[in-house]
């Protein structure tokens, strides 16, 4: 593995997968392209490596680079994360695309014109939760809410702190997991309005924060499939997002949670209200995302689909 995320290290060293790191992963900057291709070389010829498969598009531009100047033998695959807007007419010219929802693809074959049959659907996961961690902590807490995702104008969490400001519930507390430079625009929002909410750094582990949350919400006004949405479905929180793109794929309002309309933080606050005013809603909605992802959005599932793109690239390689 090739990255420059300090927060990934661990996890990934705890999984004992072979890294190396490099600051300049994802710059504009050319002169840098050398040195990284230099890098990815040391590391294909050491490894042996067929495939290289990038998350992003600075690093599937560096790949097809990389097969085009210096090893046109490897097999290059991009995993698509994100819905983009701007376009560089160099993305996603990879051998195979890997699209982690149906937006992600509609968006490839709509916008980029990417023909359908060099694209797979393989859906975003998270790792399961134990059985023993869903001792119920919530009723020692009040009604709490849970929000995680980057202080960033796609997450739109100014639309969940004017819910609450509307909010007519006792004891409503809101922790609100991330980071990113519109984290002075929530805090002084939260003070001038005497809300009680917490921004907490990002974390390796956040059951501590699902336990204590009585539901998960998600205002997102652009969102491909958000990771947090399919591990409240683990962990069994009601959950209320945003109408839009993965999650509006994942979530059928009223059987396994709630939706809303973008940047309305008045229905938000009607769909808490509802989720509040009804447990057995709210345990339903819980139950039935706890089905959905347990068979749609577990690694046994997705990595095994991973791997067996791997295995038909290379066998068609070989013919």
């Amino acid at each position: 593995m090739f990255t420059k995320e300090d927060i990934a290290n661990q996890r990934i060293e705890e999984l004992k997968i072979l890294f190396s790191v490099n600051r300049n992963i994802g710059s504009k900057n050319p002169l840098f392209f050398s040195g990284l291709l230099k890098q990815i070389h040391f590391i294909v010829k050491k490894y042996d490596i067929n495939i290289l498969h990038s998350y992003s598009r600075s690093t599937e531009l560096l790949c097809l680079l990389y097969k085009k100047y210096i090893n046109e033998n490897v097999i290059t695959v991009n995993t698509i994360m994100s819905l983009v807007n701007s376009r560089y007419y160099l993305e996603y010219r990879s051998d195979k695309l890997i699209a982690i929802s149906i937006s992600v693809k509609n968006q490839l074959i709509n916008k980029f014109k990417i023909y359908e049959n060099k694209i797979n659907l393989i859906y975003n996961f998270a790792e399961p939760v134990s059985s023993e961690v869903y001792s119920d902590t919530t009723n020692e807490h009040g009604f709490n809410i849970l929000a995680v995702g980057r202080y960033h104008r796609e997450k739109n969490f100014e639309t969940l702190l004017e819910a609450v400001k509307n909010l007519n519930i006792p004891n409503v507390k809101v922790n609100l997991v991330g980071s990113g430079n519109l984290k002075m625009s929530y805090q002084r929002y939260i003070n001038a309005n005497n809300l009680n909410v917490k921004l907490i750094p990002p974390q390796n582990d956040l059951s501590k924060y699902f336990l204590e949350s009585r539901i998960c919400v998600l205002p997102s006004i652009v969102d491909p499939l958000p990771t947090f949405l399919i591990q409240s479905g683990f962990y069994k929180k009601p959950f209320i997002g945003s109408n839009v793109d993965g999650i509006a794929e994942t979530i059928t309002d009223g059987f396994n949670g709630l939706l809303f309309s973008p940047k309305n933080p008045y229905e938000l606050a009607e769909k808490i209200t509802t989720f509040y005013n009804n447990p057995a809603l709210m345990h339903k909605c819980a139950a039935n995302l706890f089905d959905l992802v347990s068979k749609k959005h577990i690694p046994e599932v997705n990595i095994k689909n991973i791997y067996n793109l791997y295995q038909t690239l290379l066998s068609n390689k070989r013919l």
